[in-house]
């Protein structure tokens, strides 16, 4: 095996593995976020502050293992793009050599079109600024954890409401009790 096709041979793993990884990505986001959609029909179907705090705070941890799990599955996905793209120099494959100004100029070209819609004008220009859906996973996987960690705060903050209510509500008993028995006496 020359070095041409060995070198071949480690592209098209490289590409394998980086198709995989992006695979992975998306099984993972997808499992995390079945979770934490059922977390979140537990924490606002019950009617217990307790349980509903507990769950709520399951659903923070979660998040934050998401995003996490998210940003180790774009480290091992970039990982596999910088293998493909120094593969493929070392073969004089242009494919992954193109700027991102030569990419776009590619997807305008293939875009361009004079009978189009305002709507559709406007769908293709945001499509040119290339936006990432991996990138844009990885912020709904923070902003998941941010709004967990914002609403079990509030159970918190319910649930010590409580206690002092309770405990007000105690000490008026209390009181009452003691009137009431020094009335009877």
């Amino acid at each position: 095996m020359n070095s041409d096709s060995l070198k071949q041979k480690e592209l098209e793993i490289a590409l394998e593995n980086r198709a995989f990884e992006i695979q992975l990505f998306w099984q993972r986001s997808n499992y995390f976020l079945v979770l934490i959609t059922a977390l979140g029909i537990g924490v606002f179907s019950i009617n217990n502050d307790f349980l509903s705090l507990v769950i709520s705070i399951s659903a923070a941890i979660s998040s934050l293992f998401w995003f996490t799990t998210n940003l180790g599955s774009k480290f091992w996905q970039e990982s596999w793009e910088v293998e493909v793209n120094l593969l493929a120099r070392e073969l004089n494959i242009r494919a992954f050599e193109k700027s991102v100004d030569e990419i776009v100029a590619q997807v305008k070209k293939s875009l361009d079109d004079d009978a189009k819609s305002f709507m559709r004008s406007w769908i293709d220009n945001l499509t040119i600024k290339k936006y990432s859906v991996t990138y844009n996973m990885i912020l709904l996987s923070l902003f998941s954890t941010i709004i967990w960690i914002i609403i079990s705060v509030f159970f918190i903050v319910e649930i010590t409401d409580f206690d002092k209510n309770s405990n007000k509500s105690i000490e008026k008993t209390c009181e009452q009790t003691t009137e009431t028995s020094n009335v009877l006496n």
